[in-house]
């Protein structure tokens, strides 16, 4: 059944069903008919009927006010503190054991181990770029010495004859002089060994001899000579040599020089002092260097500190890998300077060498076939070309009628290159002609002087040589017949 009544404290009238009374301990008592006894009881139905709207809960029944909140705010609480203990104990141990906080959470979340302690990091962090491994300085103290015993097989030492004159004696007498450079062996033939060498060494110089890695002895000849890039070829007869010196013999590898770094190792063999291979050991110092040598003449050459001595002109420069990158220059190393040599780069060195090789391919011609060009000549002084006049070789006289005379050689020229070949001196001059048949026609490259402005003409002026038999100009008896000589 319903009960309807009003709430005294509101006047609100409120329908209820009835609710059974239930005993409950309480302030309020009953009198129990048959024993007499008061039961202490509470009603259900009071107690609600007392309570205003705001303080009854929607599932029924009566609550403190205010105890789930502050339950919730407990909760809450304490699941703060629980985080950041936990946040703090992470990073802890990511201190501690030098693990990243990311591979820790990645472990605890997929149910993995946390990962263990590591006391050591797993790299050493090192300031400045890594030293990367490289072939030219791992292990250089056990690799120099094999590329030493290879490069070897393709050295060779250079000796030959020269006459200086002594100016400073009052007689004015010539003396005979040997002269000492290296070689390298950079081909072969059917018939020939090919070897480079520098050209001013060579220049006014017979009787060449070449020296083999075993020691023995051939007669070389000049194949092809440039004196503006100071490279020269020789040659040596295979059949000059005896098969255990061909045996021990070698063809030089051929490197990149323009591939070199300043700093990079490189080492340097040749006939220092004429005392036989020697090995030095250095750097690139510096690269694309422009030297000027004494006759004015410039070149772009490779620096290096390897210890470059007289002898050593026409030798190898090496990189660690066994491979010929430049041909050196002695004749730049001065006693004012220390640790600075000079070496052409075999990168330019290359295509000079094989063109030598395959415009000299002559051979001497016989005495019945000898030629002429029908002057007198001089090597042009030092005096002269120190102050800007070219060097070469000077022209004092011409024959009259001659060949010179008829393609139009005057005299007061200087012939500075035969058939593309610079001729430094009277000697190249007469060499060269020994290469040529009476009646052949060649290219006489001249510098002519011109008066008006002081400066010089370069004439290519094409002789026809003539028949060494019926030459008539003679040599001015003036007692120095090294001087001045007919040709």
């Amino acid at each position: 059944m319903n009960d309807s009544y009003v709430n005294p404290e509101n006047g609100v009238r409120r329908e209820q069903e009835s609710v059974r009374d239930e005993y409950i301990p309480g302030n309020q008592t009953q009198t129990d008919g048959d024993a007499g006894s008061h039961i202490p009881y509470q009603s259900r139905y009071d107690a609600w009927r007392f309570q205003t709207p705001e303080e009854l809960q929607p599932g029924g029944g009566l609550q403190r006010p205010g105890k789930s909140r502050s339950g919730l705010k407990t909760f809450l609480w304490i699941a703060f503190f629980a985080v950041v203990l936990s946040a703090a104990a992470v990073l802890a141990y990511s201190y501690v054991s030098k693990i990243p906080v990311q591979k820790i959470l990645s472990g605890v979340l997929s149910g993995g181990e946390i990962p263990e302690a590591n006391p050591e990091p797993e790299e050493k962090i090192v300031l400045g770029r890594r030293k990367e491994a490289d072939s030219e300085s791992s292990g250089t103290e056990t690799v120099v010495p094999g590329i030493v015993e290879e490069v070897m097989r393709s050295m060779v030492s250079l000796t030959s004859m020269t006459e200086e004159e002594y100016r400073n004696e009052p007689s004015g007498s010539a003396a005979a002089g040997a002269s000492a450079c290296s070689g390298i062996i950079i081909g072969l033939t059917d018939q020939d060994i090919l070897i480079a060498t520098n050209s001013h060494m060579l220049a006014g110089r017979s009787d060449i001899t070449v020296i083999f890695p075993d020691n023995t002895a051939a007669s070389g000849v000049i194949k092809g000579a440039d004196a503006d890039e100071d490279l020269a070829v020789i040659t040596v007869r295979l059949s000059d040599i005896s098969a255990a010196t061909r045996s021990g013999i070698e063809v030089i590898r051929i490197g990149d020089s323009d591939s070199l770094r300043v700093g990079e190792s490189v080492i340097a063999i040749g006939n220092a002092l004429g005392s036989g291979q020697s090995v030095s050991m250095g750097i690139v110092s510096a690269l694309g260097c422009i030297v000027r040598d004494k006759n004015g003449t410039t070149r772009t050459l490779i620096q290096t500190d390897a210890s470059i001595n007289p002898g050593n002109s026409g030798g190898a420069l090496i990189n660690m890998q066994g491979e010929l990158v430049g041909i050196n220059e002695a004749k730049f190393v001065s006693t004012m300077v220390e640790g600075i040599g000079y070496a052409i780069p075999i990168s330019s060195a290359q295509p000079i060498l094989s063109e030598l090789i395959n415009r000299g391919g002559r051979e001497k011609v016989g005495e019945e076939n000898a030629s002429y060009i029908g002057i007198t000549c001089s090597t042009m002084p030092e005096t002269y070309t120190s102050a800007g006049y070219p060097k070469g070789v000077f022209i004092v006289e011409i024959e009259e009628g001659g060949p010179a005379d008829q393609a139009g050689l005057m005299p007061n020229d200087i012939i500075t290159a035969f058939c593309g070949k610079a001729m430094l001196t009277k000697e190249d001059l007469i060499e060269e002609l020994t290469y040529y048949a009476a009646g052949e026609e060649v290219t006489v490259s001249v510098s002519r002087f011109r008066e008006t402005d002081g400066s010089f003409d370069h004439l290519q002026i094409p002789v026809i040589l003539g028949d060494r038999k019926n030459m008539t100009i003679t040599v001015p008896d003036d007692g120095n017949t090294s001087r001045d000589e007919a040709t």
